[in-house]
């Protein structure tokens, strides 16, 4: 049951999540992070080229881009 709980952990990506998820998320970041987010694929750097004019400028997250062989993601940090 481990095994298949840790599956499903990394089946759920920044990736998976639906279109109006992700902007939320985006919507919490600068516009420093917004741009590390546009290098990540074409789907993040549509989501962030929208998200940049209406970026507020915060220094509460830091953001984190995850990759590895098995997913890529990204993490929020305060």
């Amino acid at each position: 049951h481990l095994a298949q709980r840790k599956k499903r952990i990394y089946q759920m990506t920044a990736f998976s999540l639906p279109d109006d998820c992700i902007l939320e998320i985006l919507s919490k970041l600068d516009v420093n992070d917004l741009e590390s987010v546009k290098c990540v694929n074409r789907r993040m750097y549509l989501f962030s080229s929208y998200q940049i004019p209406r970026a507020i400028k915060k220094d509460a997250f830091e953001l984190r881009i995850l990759q590895s062989t098995v997913y890529h993601g990204f993490q929020l940090y305060e």
